[in-house]
Formats: C-alpha cells, structure tokens, sequence
C-alpha cells in the first residue's frame, strides 16, 4: 500500500510540476524551435487566436468605416461652404437689388410728380389756347367789320363823288 500511495503522490507531483513548466520551448528533429503547451493553453492560445482574427476583421471594418465617415463628413463640409457662400452672393444680391427697386420707387414718384406737373402745365396751356382763340375771334370779327365799314365807307365816297361830279 505504501507503494501505492508514494506512486499516486509521484502522479500528483509531477502533474503540479508540469504544468507550471509549460510553456516551453523546445527543438524538433530537425532542428526547429517549437513551443510546447497544454491542451488547456493550446485551447486558450486557440480561442484568443479566432478572438483576435474576429477582432482584427472588426476593426478594418471599423476604418473602413470611419474612413467613409470621414468622406462623407468632408463632402457635407465641402456643401456647407459652398451654400454659406453662395448664400453670402444671394444676400448681397438682395441688398443690390433692394436698392434699385428702392432707386425705381423714387424715379417713379419723381416722374409721377412730372406727369402731375405736366398735366397742370397742358391744362394751363389750354386754358391760354382758348383764351388766345376767343381773342382771335374778336380781332377776326373787329377786323371784317373795319373792313365792312371801310368798305362800306369807300362805296359812300365813290358814290358821292361820282354823283357830285
């Protein structure tokens, strides 16, 4: 029995032992370094593998992304300067034309205040017209009646001289 048990605590020694000795590195046949593991840190040093595969896949996904994050971000910047400019163009536009509507409004009202002036102007002219043709009447109608009398009178005088004669 004590065979037994000094076997059994040989088994147990050993196993402690081992498995703080791996890791470790070693020579094949052929003279190649190797690394010999447990099958529990083979496992782990496996699982750590396909997690930093998923991880590095994961993260050129992530640039990738980022980097159409960052071209999509660049072009709506591109957009923003360009409206704020061209919105800058529509302002002082606005601002010009407002002073010509603003420059059309007074000529407006100054050629308004013309055609008023104007009209006054041609009914003062007429008024003068129709003043000016009733004195043209009177000198007309004063005129053919000196001419009536001074006919009228040299008729008298022929007549009298011819009948005094």
């Amino acid at each position: 029995m004590r065979k037994v048990i000094t076997i059994i605590l040989i088994l147990i020694t050993l196993s402690v032992f081992s498995q703080t000795e791996y890791p470790k590195l070693s020579k094949d046949s052929s003279g190649n370094k190797i690394v010999l593991l447990t099958i529990d840190q083979a496992q782990r040093v496996d699982n750590n593998l396909e997690i930093l595969n998923l991880l590095t896949i994961e993260d050129r996904d992530c640039d990738s992304l980022n980097h159409a994050y960052i071209k999509v971000i660049n072009e709506l910047n591109k957009q923003i300067f360009l409206l704020k400019k061209e919105n800058t163009l529509i302002k002082s536009e606005i601002d010009y034309k407002s002073g010509q509507i603003k420059d059309l409004i007074k000529e407006k009202n100054n050629l308004v205040k013309s055609d008023s002036l104007c009209s006054v102007e041609l009914n003062n002219n007429k008024q003068i017209i129709k003043d000016k043709d009733i004195e043209i009447k009177k000198l007309n109608k004063q005129k053919w009646s000196g001419w009536f009398v001074a006919g009228a009178l040299g008729i008298l005088e022929v007549l009298t001289i011819i009948h005094f004669q």
